[in-house]
């Protein structure tokens, strides 16, 4: 016999154009299970915005029946803005009112491409709704949601992020953690991704999002550090994680994984360098260029323009530039 489909309720949430699907099931973590409701959209793709799911860790106990009203409520404004031409993508971040979301301080939510889970029907392109505390999102918006995330994933022991809201959890991050990304200019373009394949990082940039880094890097001196924020590459099979007083480099990854695809949470371009070569620092990569190398990356980076960096021996890493779509 095949696997029942899953069941679930359905409720509008914006009248004729949007309703909810709610899916009682569990999680499976290294350490057990998790209950959990998932509430996904349907029609919000129609507007223009990926579907959502947004799931709700619950009482072991708790039936369908009783899933709880306000992410119904929650997902209703999002539609209401997708409909208004407000849309969002992975990477994104929407900041609550002080009234929070189940409660005061889990302030804001921030979006990736959303992993398939037992139990739940899930359209392509769905963008899970990670809630984020208030600290949490002050760290998204200045270092990028994916510091944040991976540091979920790994309390969670669950690859890449701990998907559900849980109103009972603690921060997993502080805007006062001093990082390197403190003393640089930084920035973060929608689907700019960062991984490391054996020997070579790789740089992945949308095209529609050229015009913008184009616009921007003319305000940073020539000699300027940058760092570029990143979100989850959705071929990675692993991601680095890192907290403050954190020896060596570390990752998280699903059992079994062969870590071929390890993503970072940001690229950091250093110039006035000796020699060119990249490693993993902190819960990204830090790429040390030459006045030449790093006059051709600023080149590339401003006209769209595919390039690699060969590494100056030793350990470091070469980088590889590339644009798609």
């Amino acid at each position: 016999m095949g696997t029942p489909a899953p069941t679930a309720i359905e409720i509008e949430i914006l009248p004729g154009r949007a309703l909810a699907r709610v899916f009682s099931h569990e999680v499976t973590v290294r350490s057990g299970r998790v209950p959990c409701w998932t509430y996904v959209t349907q029609g919000l793709a129609a507007l223009g915005q990926p579907e959502l799911a947004l799931s709700l860790r619950r009482a072991p106990q708790a039936t369908l029946e009783m899933a709880r009203p306000e992410p119904l409520h929650l997902l209703a404004s999002f539609a209401q803005l997708a409909a208004d031409g407000r849309v969002v993508g992975p990477g994104d971040y929407s900041e609550l009112g002080p009234r929070g979301f189940l409660r005061p301080d889990l302030r804001g939510f921030t979006y990736q491409v959303a992993q398939p889970l037992d139990g739940v029907a899930l359209p392509p392109g769905a963008l899970s709704c990670i809630g984020l505390l208030g600290p949490e999102l002050e760290v998204a918006k200045r270092f990028g949601a994916l510091r944040v995330l991976a540091r979920l994933g790994r309390d969670s022991a669950f690859f890449p992020t701990a998907l559900w809201c849980d109103p009972e959890r603690a921060a997993v991050a502080s805007p006062d953690e001093t990082s390197i990304l403190c003393d640089v200019a930084s920035a973060l373009f929608p689907g700019v991704t960062v991984t490391l394949q054996g020997r070579a990082i790789h740089l992945v940039i949308p095209r529609r999002v050229a015009p913008q880094l184009a616009e921007a890097l003319p305000s940073l001196p020539a000699n300027a550090a940058l760092a570029l924020l990143a979100t989850l590459a959705p071929d990675a099979d692993a991601c680095l994680v890192w907290s403050p007083g954190q020896v060596g480099a570390q990752a998280i990854s699903p059992a079994g994984s062969p870590a071929a695809r390890m993503a970072g949470n940001f690229l950091l371009l250093v110039p006035e360098q000796r020699a060119d070569g990249g490693n993993p620092f902190e819960d990204g990569f830090a790429y040390l260029l030459t006045d030449a190398s790093h006059k051709l990356m600023r080149w590339a980076l401003s006209t769209g323009t595919a390039v690699e960096l060969a590494a100056d021996g030793g350990e470091g890493k070469s980088l590889q530039l590339s644009w798609t779509g």
